[in-house]
């Protein structure tokens, strides 16, 4: 039993495995010098062949595995969708949905729960004529920190929105986003 157990896990991994796709090397000048025929291949320890680099696939031209750039443009784009990092979510970046989700719902709830508190807190000054300064310290607080909250949420939708324009950012797999 043991022994085939042993057997079925040496297999497995060698079954489940992407085969290596290999590209035929071109040569152009001299049988000597080995040209791969596109830019996402790599010649592989001076071989007679080439190995597609990562993120891209091979189909007599270079095609990149990258999410589309178009789909993550438009959802990032969108205020709805993109303040609370749909586009993120779309381009597998779960680290930058994260941010966006906790920057937007998270800031959302800490406001409205700090008010409420600080709202608790005046109306107990208030039943002692004590209350006139805790008023004028939540009016400011409410009026500036939720005016700071959509700043900071607009300014990271900014920032992102850049990110993908200037095709500076990368999927969750790590590849460039395709076009």
């Amino acid at each position: 039993m043991n022994k085939y157990l042993l057997v079925f896990l040496t297999i497995l991994p060698v079954v489940l495995c992407d085969p290596i796709e290999k590209i035929p090397c071109t040569y152009p000048k001299s049988k000597a010098i080995c040209v791969c025929p596109g830019d996402c291949l790599t010649q592989y320890e001076n071989k007679t062949f080439c190995l597609v680099n990562n993120c891209y696939n091979w189909d007599n031209k270079c095609i990149s595995t990258g999410e589309n750039y178009y789909t993550s443009l438009i959802f990032n784009a969108l205020p709805p969708t993109g303040i609370i990092g749909i586009g993120d979510l779309i381009m597998k970046r779960l680290d930058l949905f994260a941010i966006s989700l906790s920057t937007s719902l998270g800031g959302c709830i800490f406001l409205l729960c700090t008010t409420c508190c600080g709202g608790w807190y005046t109306a107990k000054k208030n039943d002692h004529n004590e209350g006139a300064f805790a008023e004028k310290i939540l009016k400011c607080y409410t009026k500036y920190s939720g005016v700071l909250w959509v700043l900071f949420m607009i300014v990271w939708w900014g920032y992102r929105l850049y990110l993908i324009l200037s095709n500076k950012i990368v999927d969750g797999n790590g590849c460039k986003l395709s076009k």
